[in-house]
């Protein structure tokens, strides 16, 4: 396995995971009830025609987001890390 630079490695997922979410600014994804807005990070349940919204952080939001994007996969601490949070430490 080669050497890599960590922060070199951090700064290009950032830099992907910017152009991705940049490009769904302006749009939503739907799981049933839940509804998450990428342009806001904000995400809401809707019931009987109300939408409630849910008092979740910015990384939880990335987390709600992901797995709606993957409906049908079994996702692991690791890939969700990967996915919603590249700049943490956490393994």
């Amino acid at each position: 396995m080669k050497p890599f630079n960590q922060r070199e490695v951090v700064a290009r997922v950032m830099a992907v995971l910017r152009r991705t979410f940049d490009e769904r600014q302006d749009a939503t994804c739907r799981f049933r009830a839940i509804e998450v807005d990428f342009g806001s990070y904000a995400a809401f349940v809707n019931r009987g025609g109300q939408r409630t919204p849910l008092p979740l952080t910015l990384s939880e939001c990335r987390i709600l987001a992901h797995m709606i994007g993957h409906p049908t996969q079994a996702l692991g601490r690791a890939d969700i890390l990967d996915a919603c949070m590249p700049e943490s430490d956490a393994a």
